[in-house]
């Protein structure tokens, strides 16, 4: 026997059954041998869920496998219902997600997002006005070219019916602060540019410490301003953040020059001799 409830089918046993599906003239006849059943919960009426996101202040942005909390708050006592899908959006230049523990989740990259999308949540008991982890997604924070953004819960569907559901965002808001128009972290590690052999004779040896991700460019400058070579790199959040160049030199004249590390926002220079 089976009944339908809302739009929804459910079957009461298990064993062998069909699906018969119409559109005009067009018949699909599916068959089922179902193994296994959903057990169907009454959700009680006029029934008020919040599900939110906290404010993250001052993150380290160098922070590996950071939890963000999502809550569940319900207005009468509820067990074991199933939450189909959760969309959560955030900014890609800000949080990389890695893994939930409740449900399976895929995602996907949307302009300057990442769009996290679980599915199969379960939410096996809320107590009336009692604030409750609903999940947690764990993953990197980075520093990009931006330091804060939204934790934007876009959407929610429930396999049962619920009459209200409110979502509230959050928000990360990195631990950088503002010097001189430039940005650094508040961490035992900054953007730097050293040279190692200077004054240099043939090979320029330079050691570069980045943070940001993104790319990055190399130039020497003469004392007049003029661009005498340019080396280019890219940071992804898997590189040690340290880079080391050789750059040949053979073809400058004797004399005063920069070596200039041009970030993703900011740029840091070095002033270095040329003497043969």
């Amino acid at each position: 026997m089976e009944y339908s409830d809302g739009g929804k089918v459910y079957l009461e046993r298990t064993g062998e059954d069909t699906i018969y599906a119409y559109i005009g003239n067009w018949k699909k006849t599916i068959p089922l041998n179902v193994t296994k059943l959903c057990q169907k919960h009454s959700i009680p009426d006029e029934m008020k869920l919040i599900i939110w996101a906290d404010t993250h202040k001052l993150i380290n942005p160098q922070y590996k496998n950071y939890p963000i909390p999502i809550h569940i708050k319900s207005d009468k006592n509820i067990s074991n219902i199933v939450i189909e899908k959760l969309i959560i959006e955030i900014d890609k230049n800000i949080f990389y997600p890695r893994k939930v523990d409740n449900g399976m989740m895929t995602k996907n990259y949307i302009d300057s997002v990442v769009r996290i999308i679980i599915e199969n949540i379960k939410v096996s008991d809320l107590k009336s006005d009692e604030d409750t982890i609903l999940l947690t997604i764990w993953g990197d924070v980075i520093l990009g070219n931006k330091d804060s953004g939204l934790i934007d819960l876009k959407e929610i569907i429930f396999f049962e019916d619920v009459d209200v559901i409110l979502l509230e965002d959050g928000y990360i808001t990195l631990n950088v602060c503002q010097e001189g128009g430039s940005r650094h972290l508040m961490t035992d590690v900054s953007p730097s540019i050293r040279i190692s052999n200077n004054p240099a004779i043939d090979i320029l040896k330079v050691k570069c410490n980045a943070i940001e991700i993104g790319d990055y460019i190399l130039e020497i400058v003469d004392i007049l301003g003029n661009i005498k070579n340019m080396t280019e790199f890219s940071v992804t959040s898997n590189d040690n953040k340290i880079f080391e160049f050789e750059i040949p030199i053979q073809n400058f004249c004797n004399g005063n020059y920069f070596i200039i590390m041009r970030t993703p926002t900011n740029k840091y220079y070095h002033k270095f001799l040329i003497k043969k």
